[in-house]
Protein backbone atom coordinates (compact mmCIF):
# COMPACT_ATOMS: atom_id res chain seq x y z
CA UNK A 1 0.00 0.00 0.00
CA UNK A 2 1.01 3.52 -0.59
CA UNK A 3 1.93 4.91 2.27
CA UNK A 4 2.79 8.52 1.29
CA UNK A 5 -1.17 8.44 0.67
CA UNK A 6 -2.41 7.61 3.66
CA UNK A 7 0.30 9.68 5.29
CA UNK A 8 -1.30 12.79 3.49
CA UNK A 9 -4.75 12.12 4.71
CA UNK A 10 -6.09 14.21 7.72
CA UNK A 11 -7.81 12.13 10.87
CA UNK A 12 -11.15 12.57 9.48
CA UNK A 13 -9.84 11.77 5.89
CA UNK A 14 -7.91 8.50 7.39
CA UNK A 15 -11.16 7.36 8.97
CA UNK A 16 -12.92 7.82 6.40
CA UNK A 17 -10.69 5.63 4.01
CA UNK A 18 -10.31 3.19 7.02
CA UNK A 19 -14.19 3.18 7.12
CA UNK A 20 -14.31 2.16 3.50
CA UNK A 21 -11.66 -0.17 3.25
CA UNK A 22 -13.74 -1.95 5.89
CA UNK A 23 -16.89 -1.71 3.95
CA UNK A 24 -15.15 -3.21 0.95
CA UNK A 25 -13.51 -5.98 2.82
CA UNK A 26 -16.78 -6.77 4.21
CA UNK A 27 -18.75 -6.62 1.04
CA UNK A 28 -15.93 -9.17 -1.25
CA UNK A 29 -16.49 -11.65 2.22
CA UNK A 30 -20.66 -11.57 1.65
CA UNK A 31 -19.91 -12.09 -1.88
CA UNK A 32 -17.06 -15.00 -1.49
CA UNK A 33 -19.81 -16.61 0.76
CA UNK A 34 -22.72 -16.21 -1.91
CA UNK A 35 -20.30 -17.66 -4.23
CA UNK A 36 -19.24 -20.51 -2.39
CA UNK A 37 -22.82 -21.51 -1.33
CA UNK A 38 -24.60 -21.27 -4.93
CA UNK A 39 -23.17 -23.65 -7.26
CA UNK A 40 -24.30 -21.84 -10.48
CA UNK A 41 -22.33 -18.84 -9.15
CA UNK A 42 -19.45 -20.80 -8.79
CA UNK A 43 -19.29 -21.69 -12.36
CA UNK A 44 -19.96 -18.24 -13.69
CA UNK A 45 -17.13 -16.78 -11.22
CA UNK A 46 -15.01 -19.41 -12.35
CA UNK A 47 -15.41 -18.51 -15.78
CA UNK A 48 -15.12 -15.19 -15.33
CA UNK A 49 -12.16 -15.23 -13.71
CA UNK A 50 -10.31 -17.74 -16.63
CA UNK A 51 -11.50 -14.80 -19.23
CA UNK A 52 -9.92 -12.61 -17.19
CA UNK A 53 -6.48 -14.80 -16.20
CA UNK A 54 -6.19 -15.92 -20.05
CA UNK A 55 -6.16 -11.87 -21.53
CA UNK A 56 -3.32 -11.25 -19.70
Amino acid sequence: MDVALLQSLDINGREKFDGAISALQTDISTIAACLSTVPHLQIEYSKLIKTKVDGL
